[in-house]
């Protein structure tokens, strides 16, 4: 079984952070269980809630750049479409499957390159 990596814009930093996603259902707020290893890779967690952005809540696809950067949804990316050229898309999840979701049409993963 996949481990689901979720990441987040900090409310009061706007820095990105990883982990877990709790959502507050009474109010809407989004928190990310950021947990932090301890040294020696001992199995010792210290888990702190931090309040992140919604609309900057995004799961990992799994998806990685041109770069090794992992991709999240959400993300904005650049695409190269062999013989159409490169266009810009935003990644996003539809139809059981994350896609790239540009102005004029979706392409899936197995119809481009990431580039950036």
């Amino acid at each position: 079984m996949r481990e689901i990596k979720v990441r987040g814009k900090s409310v009061d930093k706007g820095i990105w952070v990883y982990g877990d996603l709790v959502r507050e259902l009474s109010t809407g707020k989004c928190f990310i269980l950021d947990v932090a290893h301890t040294n020696q890779g001992k199995a010792t967690f210290q888990q702190l809630a931090i309040e992140v952005i919604p609309e900057t809540v995004g799961q990992y696809t799994e998806l990685k750049d041109k770069n090794g950067n992992k991709i999240f949804e959400g993300d904005r990316v650049k695409l190269d479409l062999n013989n159409e050229g490169f266009v810009k898309a935003v990644v996003i999840f539809k139809y059981g499957c994350y896609v790239f979701d540009t102005p004029k049409e979706i392409y899936t993963v197995w119809e481009s390159d990431v580039l950036e």
